[in-house]
């Protein structure tokens, strides 16, 4: 029962749809829109940071402080300076002057006055003004800095500065600039030097905060593989100089050569430089006009420490010239080289969050965390993001103020599965809210509701003395639960109950249909087969779980061969030791009828090797998941593997094969339909399976709610998609009210008159 959602569990038919209600403070509409959207945009950009920006991976930084502390002060925010100022907060728990807030300057057309000589020697050593060299370049003189480079290096090797500061300048010409710099380089010093690189955080899915799963998820700081840059000098390298600022673009190739002693880096500290976009190129925008630059990536040396360190810091209020006077002084009497990386790495950090499992009741802050944590998660890592009918990012600014308004721990708990059902994923699951455990209660009259021909039917009976004694039947249909009619009972839940599929939807509703306080009396009214109306009570007097599962079968034997012949077996009840006995007694049979309305044991895999009809692997499915980078964290490059299988070496199966399939089949069991269908011709018989599949992830939130989701896909071999729509029958055949009161299986029955008809030989 672990594929069946649990959320529906949790949201029984007797539950009230919550109220959009709000806790906005007093205002127009306008205002409360305003507050709403900064609050929203808050949430983003603190998930945003949360997973990409490197520092979170390896620092002790209290990131869930800071969103509670920012939290009061975007909401009361009366202008856009006060918003910008709580951001500006909340980002300074980083101590990252790369992550900040900033308002885009005007686009201005580049400049067409000589800022400075792109090149002059200055006492025998050549300086290159890298920006001016630039901009002269991009208004059509490409030769001119780059001939007095190679001029210079013809007659002269004192030495070579590159005046890299940016001064403040933020427009086209820096990355230009720095192109500049980099293609006149390998004419001054000789040999191969390996270039320092990057490190940035990456996801593929997300790692279960709890227990363990199959789906093989994993975060890491990731290294990039450094480049090698090739020196082309014939002689002895010349001496080089860097003259860099805050905004200077830091060069891998500077960093190099730094560490290969071949390059010395002065930096100009205390000036208008604003921090280089290299290490922090992902933007956020933000209501008001302003928007975040968020750092998400960060500098790795060729030794393999993180950040650098410059051989000679040199304040901006000495003047323009002291610096570059600085780096030639170091070219002419260079001292001992200094180690460029500031911090060597720590140790990454867990990413599971804090469960707060003492706030029964979350104060409004703590229940805004909830929501963001929720809704970066989703955002980021559901595989099936693009599968929801409502927009994700909607759902951020609809569900702010129902949290904000959820006081109680009930109330807390009740909007938490609001946002779940959202997702409409049947793996979506609620764990440790015991508030709304009780309020709904867990225990159920011994009777297993289903859905059929439209309407809600007692199908099995978990005690039938019980049931006897109260006067209901298997076939009985369920009309009204304690008064209130069916109908009205499914309406008024449709927002709150999750599903993947209508058949899922149906599916979870029958389960849960009768739930309520233990030993308490169910009052129902039931119609049976001669259409009589009556009302009858019957104690709850089982655990949920006891009645909510596909009705026992017993006949036929979880593996056999049937009167006609057909081999038949019952992936639900076979045991997985048995999946190769279950074969061998049926090897022999012209056909094989698979039972998969229910959740099997783990034999899929082992019996559909055994079914495969040639001697290659097949491919059962295609499993993708989200993979999210720090340098595109807002684009989701689907990792994909194969589930494929090779043929067993045991005698295969080479007959007819049909399986029996109904909305009870989820998750491992629609796996199993796919793995079955790449290893041979299948015929789908019956009604569409559940339609979730994936292996199921999650995480914590404040309260210790635990959610499940499913952390990845699974699609056909071709690319369809299972999720949402399910296994489909190739034959549509649904149970009868009057056959359930027969006792027939009349899906079973199908499945072998189809094969009589298309058997014709073994009709003789």
């Amino acid at each position: 029962m672990s594929a069946i959602t649990r959320t529906a569990l949790l949201l029984c038919l007797g539950v009230a749809v919550l109220p959009a209600a709000s806790a906005a403070p007093a205002g127009d509409a306008a205002a409360e829109t305003t507050r709403i959207e900064r609050l929203a945009a808050l949430g983003r950009l603190w998930g945003t940071i949360k997973y990409f920006h490197p520092y979170l991976a390896y620092r002790d930084i209290g990131w869930d402080a800071a969103l509670i502390a920012a939290i009061p002060k975007v909401s009361a925010a009366q202008s856009v300076q006060e918003y910008r100022d709580a951001i500006d907060g909340l980002i300074a728990v980083l101590d990252d002057p790369a992550t900040r807030t900033e308002v885009a300057p005007a686009a201005t057309p580049p400049r067409q006055g000589r800022r400075a000589e792109p090149s002059r020697i200055v006492d025998g050593v050549l300086v290159v003004h890298c920006l001016a060299a630039a901009e002269q370049a991009w208004n059509g003189d490409y030769n001119t800095a780059a001939t007095a480079v190679y001029n210079y290096l013809a007659k002269q090797s004192n030495g070579v500065v590159f005046d890299c500061r940016t001064a403040g300048v933020e427009d086209p010409l820096l990355l230009f600039a720095y192109q500049f710099a980099v293609a006149a380089l390998p004419q001054i010093f000789k040999g191969n030097v390996t270039l320092a690189t990057y490190r940035e955080r990456q996801h593929s899915g997300f790692v279960p905060q709890y227990g363990v799963s199959s789906g093989d998820y994993w975060s890491g700081l990731i290294t990039m593989q450094p480049r090698r840059f090739a020196g082309q000098r014939a002689g002895e390298p010349v001496p080089l100089a860097f003259v860099v600022d805050t905004g200077t673009p830091v060069m891998a190739e500077i960093v190099g050569l730094q560490a290969a002693n071949l390059g010395r880096i002065v930096e100009e500290t205390g000036g208008t430089a604003v921090p280089a976009p290299s290490d922090a190129d992902y933007s956020a925008p933000m209501p008001g006009g302003f928007s975040a630059r968020v750092r998400n990536k960060e500098l790795v040396s060729p030794t393999g420490e993180v950040g650098w360190k410059a051989d000679l810091e040199v304040p901006a209020s000495a003047g323009g010239e002291a610096a570059v006077m600085a780096a030639i002084g170091l070219l002419k009497s260079p001292p001992a080289p200094v180690g460029h990386a500031a911090v060597r790495p720590a140790p990454l950090r867990s990413l599971a969050d804090a469960p707060y499992a003492d706030m029964a009741a979350p104060t409004v802050e703590y229940r805004l965390l909830a929501l963001f944590r929720f809704w970066n998660v989703i955002r980021y890592f559901f595989a099936t993001l693009d599968l929801m009918d409502k927009d994700w990012e909607a759902m951020l600014v609809e569900f702010i103020p129902r949290f904000e308004a959820a006081e109680s721990a009930l109330d807390y708990q009740m909007t938490v599965a609001a946002l779940a059902t959202r997702l409409q994923d049947s793996h979506v699951r609620l764990e440790n809210t015991p508030d709304l455990d009780r309020h709904l209660g867990f225990f159920a009259p011994p009777l297993t509701v289903g859905w059929l021909e439209g309407k809600f039917v007692i199908v099995a009976l978990a005690d039938a003395a019980a049931a006897e004694a109260a006067g209901v039947k298997v076939g009985d249909v369920v009309l009204a639960v304690d008064g209130e009619a069916v109908e009205q009972r499914v309406r008024r839940l449709a927002e709150i109950f999750v599903a993947s599929t209508p058949q899922a939807m149906s599916f979870n509703a029958g389960l849960h249909l009768l739930r309520g306080g233990k030993d308490s009396v169910a009052k129902l009214t039931i119609e049976d087969e001669r259409g009589t109306r009556r009302d009858v009570e019957i104690a709850r007097s089982k655990n949920l779980w006891q009645v909510a599962a596909p009705p026992e079968r017993s006949k036929p034997a979880a593996f056999e061969i049937l009167p006609s012949r057909y081999g038949y077996v019952d992936l639900a009840r076979l045991e997985f030791a048995d999946a190769d006995r279950a074969i061998d007694a049926v090897i022999d049979t012209p056909a094989i009828i698979f039972d998969i309305r229910g959740y099997p044991k783990g034999t899929g895999w082992a019996i559909a090797s055994r079914l495969l009809n040639r001697d290659k692997p097949a491919v059962g499915s295609l499993v993708r998941r989200p993979l999210r980078r720090g340098s595109s964290p807002d684009s989701s490059s689907e990792l994909v593997s194969i589930d494929d299988f090779a043929p067993s070496a045991k005698p295969r199966y080479a007959g007819k094969v049909v399986m029996l399939i109904n909305e009870w089949a989820v998750s491992q069991a629609e796996t199993t339909c796919m793995d079955f269908a790449a290893a041979t011709d299948v015929t789908f018989i019956g009604s569409p399976t559940n339609g979730a599949d994936g292996d199921v992830t999650n995480f914590a939130l404040p309260g210790n709610i635990v959610v499940f989701f499913s952390g990845q896909e699974f699609r056909w071999p071709d690319g369809r998609r299972l999720q949402r729509v399910g296994v489909k029958p190739h034959i549509r055949v649904e149970p009868t009210i009057a056959g359930l009161r027969e006792g027939r299986d009349e899906v079973l029955e199908a499945a072998v008159a189809y094969l009589d008809a298309n058997s014709p030989d073994l009709t003789k």
